[in-house]
Parts: structure tokens; C-alpha cells; sequence
């Protein structure tokens, strides 16, 4: 991939990569009435309400231009994505490597986050879900903004795209448990969850799991806890 894709990716992790992410989505609603045909978006963050669509970054190199009526095809395809996006209530963020700036992404991203926070300030849920949620969503933001000042020069662009090299190739640092992101899990009082993170304990804190339910609401258990309280599967 090229040093921009691989800057943007970079952005994209920065921003967003605390946030439960599912990859290659076709959720029910991503359907389209008139035809029956089922979208795909790149990543869906279900907490936040914000779809990402790549285009032109993870294409494989070497693959032919689109002609003329491909690309009025493609087009049609990407304006009934973003409509059912809209209906469904997900900001979608198209993030094309050909067209945009990163700036003009960047701006996106943040406008959507913005709109996250209201949406969720708004909901009638437990309050300590708000309070798990809004703070990590205004600590994205920031880094919108920061990353927006870093890349007013090529030299920006080269840093991010190193860093994302440098992310490829970092050991992988795995949970020691039992949960992983996007388990189902189930819960007595709660109902059925999934998990949203596993956030390592270090020498003298225990691991957390965090888990959003069915109403929305989360929940965060020490591991000793959640094994007691939370059954893994649906």
C-alpha cells in the first residue's frame, strides 16, 4: 500500500482504535429494500453509530482502472450505502485515498464523534454507560484535533504512515483470559452482551471487561467477577 493508505489507516487506529470495531459488516439493516441486495461497510463501531467505508486503500495494486459504466455503478452503489447508513442512524465516513485530504477525513471523523457524544448524552441509559462512553469519545476527538495540526506538512504524512508500519510489525499484546472484543456473553440480571474490550490489569490491578448489552447499557466487571457473573456464548 502506499504511504498515504497506510497514513490514513494510522489515523483511523489513532482515533478510533479503543472503540469495538466490526470488520467487514453486513448488519440486517444494511439491506436494500428495492433490490434485496446486502452492503458492506469496513468497519462499523455499533457504540459510537459511525461506519467506515475505504475506498481505493485496500484494493490489491495492479488492478485495472474503472470504466466508465463501472464507475457509475459504483457510485449508485456507494450513495444507497450511505442513504441506509443515514436511516439507520450511522454517520457514515467514506475515506477514499484518491479523493480525499486527510484534513477533509480528519474533519469528518470529528464531526461524527460530535454527533456520537449528542446521541448518546441524549439515550435513556444507565448513567454509567454515558460516563464509560462520552469521556473516550471526547479523548478521540482530540486526537482528531492533534493529528489535524500534525499533518499540515508531508513530513506529518510520512510520520503517520511509519507508524502504522511500525504497528504491523509490534508484537501482538494478547488478553490473558477468556474474553476477546465481539464475545457473546450472557448475564443474569443483564441479558445478553457483547463484549466492547479486555483492558489489561497491570502488577497490582486486575484485567477489566467491559460489556454493552442488549439495551445498550455497559457494564464493566473485574475479571474475578465477570467470570463469576458472565456466561460466555449466546
Amino acid at each position: 500500500m502506499s504511504q498515504t493508505a497506510n497514513a490514513y489507516l494510522e489515523i483511523i487506529e489513532q482515533i478510533l482504535g479503543e472503540f469495538h470495531a466490526v470488520e467487514n459488516a453486513t448488519p440486517d439493516w444494511l439491506v436494500d429494500s428495492n433490490t434485496g441486495r446486502r452492503f458492506k461497510v469496513d468497519r462499523l463501531y455499533p457504540e459510537l453509530g459511525i461506519a467506515i467505508r475505504f475506498k481505493g486503500i485496500l484494493d490489491q495494486s495492479g488492478k485495472s482502472a474503472l470504466d466508465e459504466i463501472e464507475l457509475m455503478e459504483e457510485t449508485g452503489r456507494d450513495e444507497t450505502r450511505a442513504r441506509l447508513c443515514r436511516q439507520a442512524d450511522i454517520a457514515l465516513v467514506m475515506l477514499n485515498v484518491e479523493e480525499n485530504t486527510p484534513s477533509k477525513t480528519l474533519n469528518e471523523i470529528h464531526t461524527a464523534l460530535s454527533a456520537a457524544a449528542r446521541r448518546i448524552a441524549q439515550r435513556r441509559v444507565a448513567q454509567r454507560s454515558k460516563l464509560d462512553l462520552l469521556p473516550r469519545i471526547a479523548s478521540a476527538k482530540m486526537t482528531c484535533r492533534r493529528i489535524l495540526s500534525e499533518i499540515s506538512s508531508p513530513k506529518g504524512i510520512l510520520s503517520l504512515a511509519q507508524a502504522w508500519e511500525n504497528r504491523q510489525f509490534a508484537p501482538k499484546n494478547k488478553a490473558p483470559t477468556g474474553y476477546q472484543p465481539g464475545m457473546a456473553v450472557k448475564h443474569p440480571e443483564y441479558g445478553r452482551g457483547l463484549v466492547l474490550r479486555v483492558v489489561p490489569g497491570g502488577e497490582k490491578e486486575e484485567t477489566e471487561i467491559v460489556v454493552q448489552f442488549s439495551d445498550d447499557s455497559i457494564h464493566t466487571w473485574g475479571l474475578e467477577q465477570a467470570n463469576r457473573e458472565l456466561r460466555i456464548g449466546k
